[in-house]
């Protein structure tokens, strides 16, 4: 899997996932990191922020970030009239508004046309010069974009291909024994089992995680290692709880995404990893690493995606 593409699933898993003032963060550091001149506003007093979440000072450029709740049917109207809203709230509080840009994170659905429509009618109006909105694909353009140590510091790194390298108590202690374990690369190739190929093909896994689950799956003896000496409770939880971080993954990503199976994998691994790994650069990539083992583990015990 190359970089880009880990780092541009990371993003969309990323876009998928906040809402409110997680997401105007994750929009400020990527208008930060691609516009050298870009300042975020912080709201301040009884006025807030005047309608300007951030700008661009030299060019007018004003930006209003929406981000409506993953789990709310938010509406494309409500959404036009926030847009129009905070635009009116801009001419009164700042001066000279050129181009107004609404960052709005539609989860890949597309700009609904009401904003469109909202935003051409300041335009006719006269009331401003440009008037755009940005979606979270332009948002992605704009991320994959920046130069890789950018992108780290936005998404975090990601596992190597190499492999060399509930609060779930079970599931942490796992990928902390895998996550310390020098684990070496197999001197020869596992056979995959035939069921296993068959599950890759049903759920429509992309070629790039499913050589990934191959690779991972040679580390499956190294998962039973840690089992060994444990009563069959911890196995069993662990099974529970992905299966219930997979569901909420289901349910977060929707099918109709055509990046769906790969997006869940990387949510499935992001869900996985404890906070307190996400910490360090080094931990989390460790941490990454070890969850792709458990992960091909129960995949091919079908306790994650979905048996044929």
């Amino acid at each position: 899997m190359s970089n880009d593409y880990w780092y541009r699933l990371l993003f969309k898993v990323k876009l998928y996932e906040v809402a409110g003032e997680a997401f105007q963060h994750l929009v400020n550091s990527v208008l930060g990191a691609t516009f050298p001149r870009f300042q975020s506003i912080a709201p301040w007093g009884s006025a807030g922020d005047g309608g300007n979440d951030g700008w661009i000072e030299e060019e007018r450029r004003y930006f209003q970030v929406y981000g409506p709740k993953a789990s709310s049917s938010w509406q494309p109207v409500k959404a036009a009239k926030k847009a129009t809203e905070d635009f009116a709230k801009l001419k009164v509080n700042w001066s000279d508004v050129r181009h107004y840009t609404f960052v709005l994170n539609d989860r890949f659905v597309g700009i609904p046309a009401p904003v469109v429509e909202a935003l051409k009618a300041l335009v006719t109006a006269k009331q401003v010069v440009r008037a755009d909105a940005m979606g979270a694909a332009e948002q992605t353009d704009l991320f994959m974009a920046l130069p890789e140590d950018r992108k780290m510091e936005i998404a975090g790194g990601f596992p190597s291909d190499t492999l060399t390298d509930p609060e779930p108590a079970a599931l942490n202690e796992v990928l902390q024994y895998l996550a310390d374990k020098d684990i070496p690369i197999p001197s020869t190739a596992v056979p995959v089992a035939p069921d296993f190929e068959e599950k890759i093909a049903f759920n429509q896994l992309p070629k790039t995680i499913a050589t990934r689950l191959r690779k991972n799956s040679y580390h499956i003896s190294d998962v039973d290692a840690f089992f060994k000496g444990r009563d069959t409770w911890i196995a069993e939880n662990i099974a529970e709880v992905l299966r219930g971080i997979y569901n909420e993954c289901v349910m977060t990503i929707p099918a109709e995404n055509g990046d769906a199976p790969a997006l869940r994998y990387v949510l499935l691994l992001e869900k996985m990893v404890p906070e307190i790994a996400k910490s360090h650069p080094h931990s989390l990539k460790a941490y990454r690493q070890a969850a792709e083992m458990v992960v091909a583990k129960y995949f091919e015990a079908c306790d994650v995606y979905e048996e044929p």
